[in-house]
């Protein structure tokens, strides 16, 4: 859980995700980019009965995630060396273009 109220993109909910972990967060900053339906919940920011619910049905195992899923979502998305690739390709297009 990650009740952050001003974050730009937590690392703390990629780092989860990278380990496994499934994210509740508010839905501030980029939290809600993190996490999808297979890999946590984003409720709305400040609203601590709706976090609250969210935990509840995650350890009643109401909802349940997988390790599996929220470690590929680290992999696919959130990929230093993949995002860093993109990066020198989005600098070479705009160095070529001038």
């Amino acid at each position: 859980m990650n009740p952050t109220l001003n974050d730009s993109f937590p690392t703390v909910n990629l780092e989860a995700l990278a380990c496994g972990t499934p994210v509740i967060t508010y839905r501030t900053g980029g939290s809600p980019e993190a996490v999808d339906s297979l890999t946590g919940l984003v409720v709305e920011k400040g609203n601590v009965s709706l976090l609250a619910e969210a935990i509840k049905k995650v350890l009643n195992h109401d909802l349940t995630f997988a390790a599996a899923d929220c470690r590929e979502r680290a992999v696919n998305y959130f990929n230093k060396d993949k995002q860093f690739s993109k990066y020198i390709d989005l600098y070479e297009a705009v160095v070529k273009n001038q």
